[in-house]
Formats: structure tokens, C-alpha cells, sequence
């Protein structure tokens, strides 16, 4: 199964998770500058953004942190593989989210995003599902 609900008491981040969770907007971001000068030699045959995700998904499958989610019921999960997404403006003009689950091989990765993508902007729907 790809995702474990965690026990809170015995999680090594107990006491930072029960301060996290008690916030009104609780929210983690990670920055970072990247010289994506490879990446952008190979933009005539991939999309940038889907190797940027694929990328981020690649390195981040080894940083066990990046694997726990909070649900909307304040109950932690960990998670298998791990996730990411993008905005697509959808065709009626709105914004729509797409995660896009962890694939080993890129270039299965790639298929995946685009019927993803293609599913948002057709059906102007948000595209979340477990990664299983």
C-alpha cells in the first residue's frame, strides 16, 4: 500500500507536527536555485516543466520528509512516492491543479503529464488521486 496513516506520538517530529498542525494556514515551501542549463538544452524535445517535475520528484524519492502529508482531518500520512504539480488554465479560463505521481522511467513520467494536463484543461477539474 502506498499510503500509512503515522502515529503522531511515536513520529520523530512529534512536537513540531502537534505546534504545525495547530496553525490557522499551515503551509512548508522549499526555494532553491538550480542551473537548469541541461534541462533547457533538451526544451525541443521535452517540456521544461515536466522535467523540472520529474526532477524534483527524482531527487526528493530519497528525502524520507518529503514523503509525510498532512489530510484535511489534521491526520498524518506517509506516502510511498511522492507527488507533484502544476497549474493548467483549463479551457473555460480558470486555473486547475494536476499532481502527477511518481514514475521511475521519464519517459513514462512524460505520458502520464501530458494525459493529466489534457485531463484538467478538458474537463476543468483538479486531478489528485492516491499515488497507490
Amino acid at each position: 500500500m502506498n499510503k500509512v496513516k503515522v502515529n503522531i506520538d511515536k513520529y520523530k517530529y512529534s512536537k513540531m507536527f502537534k505546534r504545525f498542525v495547530g496553525q490557522t494556514n499551515p503551509c512548508l515551501c522549499v526555494s532553491g536555485c538550480f542551473d537548469i542549463t541541461n534541462l533547457y538544452k533538451h526544451k525541443k524535445d521535452h517540456k521544461l516543466n515536466a522535467m523540472l517535475c520529474y526532477c524534483i520528484q527524482e531527487s526528493g524519492q530519497n528525502i524520507e520528509e518529503f514523503h509525510y502529508i498532512i489530510d484535511e482531518n489534521n491526520d498524518l500520512y506517509y506516502y510511498k512516492n511522492i507527488k507533484t504539480n502544476s497549474v493548467v488554465k483549463g479551457i473555460d479560463g480558470k486555473l486547475y491543479f494536476p499532481d502527477y505521481k511518481y514514475l521511475k522511467n521519464f519517459k513514462e513520467f512524460e505520458k502520464e503529464y501530458e494525459r493529466v494536463n489534457q485531463y484538467c484543461i478538458n474537463n476543468c477539474k483538479h486531478f489528485q488521486e492516491d499515488t497507490g
